[in-house]
Formats: structure tokens, C-alpha cells, sequence
């Protein structure tokens, strides 16, 4: 009954856009480690293929 219970709830607090993207803290933390490191690639890739 506990697991019936705990489905029901689930699925009652969250819907479907609230389970594609994550919290809004972690999503800005991401997008800036992702721009940092994307930059970093960028300029110590462009400085070996010349």
C-alpha cells in the first residue's frame, strides 16, 4: 500500500516539463561550466590546428 501510495504522489507533483529540465541553479551552473570549457576548447584548438 506504501508504493501505491508514494506512485500516486509522484505523479501528482510533477508533470512533464518539470521532469525534462532540471532545478534553474543547476541548469545556469551547467550552461556557464559548459561555456567556460567550450571557450577553453575554442581557443587551445584554434592555437594547434594553425
Amino acid at each position: 500500500m506504501n508504493l501505491e501510495l508514494l506512485l500516486a504522489e509522484a505523479e501528482e507533483s510533477s508533470s512533464g516539463i518539470d521532469l525534462l529540465l532540471p532545478a534553474t541553479s543547476e541548469l545556469v551552473a551547467g550552461i556557464a561550466a559548459f561555456a567556460i570549457v567550450f571557450f577553453l576548447y575554442l581557443e587551445m584548438g584554434t592555437t594547434c590546428i594553425e
